[in-house]
């Protein structure tokens, strides 16, 4: 599989406004956590957010070696809260790279989407964060939450027909560096459904599976004692799951009572399953090069349940992440004391895996 763009292949910036900004973090369950009202009244406030803010991770050694004493119970709510308003702020974006390919005519399918979040975009030397990755699956499934119903496939697709997105097919700049990472992973990800010749692909025993997800899943959150004693769980999952960033507001309006701490601490455990629920999966294939005198890991599809062999055609055309080589590499094996991408190449040589394409 080269780097040449297919002539077909199209790319497009989305700049979002303040609305459309609103509309996708709403969509993308983006909510800004606000703190308890424990948090509220903790006194070190400040250093603790600088603490944080400086990757420190023994924060009560921290506060005591700068003199401001011991931490209460107040501060370990304020740390909490600044964490998850921390990774609030890094998941923010204002711009959306689409990427698409011409069907029949004016027809087009969207491929994948990047978010990304723009630093000085009136000028020339813009900085761009690339936030996440978005496959044509779950652009398809998820619900877009903005004036139009619709999926987000459906709100991206509306944007390019009227021309609000810019053709940066052709630019010779950046973001030339993600435009080729979302090529490739454009290309693993449907190289079963488009019938390419030149990768196969492997699935992963149960033992091996295991090392991976371990490797790859977010820690599955537990339930507090608080959490559980909360009497309105049904509510704020309703309200949560309906892309709702007000839960407090919501439950009033649907005739509830005023939230207590348990609620708050049902909300914040129901959030933290949520990204857990969508980071986790249930099956990993190997991608691999083939018709050469070495075989090479390409990347690493990972989805839901599969039951061979009825729906592992499913699992190949539509995979829940594809993971390329080089963010293998980034990604450490802690049981095997080597990167992930290692342990999969280990896999191929010892003809561990089942090859189940083509």
């Amino acid at each position: 599989m080269n780097e040449r763009t297919n002539s077909n292949t199209r790319i497009y910036k989305i700049m979002l406004d303040a609305e459309q900004e609103e509309a996708f973090h709403k969509t993308f369950k983006l909510i800004e956590p606000k703190p308890t009202l424990e948090a509220k009244k903790s006194k070190k406030k400040d250093i603790i957010s600088e603490a944080l803010d400086e990757g420190e991770k023994d924060l009560a050694r921290y506060l005591k070696e700068n003199g401001a004493g011991t931490m209460n119970e107040f501060d370990a709510e304020y740390a909490r809260f600044y964490i998850q308003y921390q990774a609030w702020k890094n998941e923010q974006f204002n711009c959306v790279y689409v990427i698409t390919i011409a069907k029949k005519r004016d027809e087009f399918t969207i491929l994948s989407a990047v978010t990304g979040f723009v630093s000085h975009p009136s000028q020339k030397q813009e900085q761009v964060e690339f936030r996440a990755i978005i496959i044509s699956k779950q652009l398809d499934s998820l619900n877009w939450l903005g004036t139009i119903p619709g999926s987000v496939s459906d709100e991206l697709k509306r944007i390019i027909i009227r021309m609000d997105a810019e053709d940066i097919t052709t630019l010779p700049t950046r973001p030339s560096r993600v435009q080729r990472d979302e090529m490739a992973r454009s290309r693993l990800a449907h190289a079963v459904e488009q019938n390419v010749k030149d990768i196969q692909v492997f699935s992963i025993p149960y033992e091996e599976f295991q090392v991976v997800h371990a490797s790859l899943t977010p820690s599955n959150p537990t339930m507090t004692a608080e959490a559980n004693a909360s009497r309105k769980k049904d509510i704020i999952m309703e309200g949560i799951d309906e892309g709702e960033s007000d839960i407090a507001t919501y439950i009033k309006l649907n005739g509830g009572s005023q939230m207590n701490n348990n609620d708050r601490e049902f909300e914040k455990y129901y959030r933290m399953l949520q990204k857990y629920t969508d980071g986790t999966f249930e099956s990993a294939y190997i991608i691999t090069n083939k018709f050469t005198s070495s075989i090479e890991v390409l990347g690493l599809l990972l989805n839901g349940i599969c039951i061979p062999p009825t729906k592992i055609k499913d699992c190949l055309h539509n995979p829940k992440r594809t993971l390329l080589a080089k963010e293998c590499a980034l990604t450490t094996v802690q049981s095997q004391h080597c990167t992930l991408l290692d342990y999969l190449n280990k896999l191929i040589k010892k003809s561990t895996c089942k090859k189940v394409y083509p």
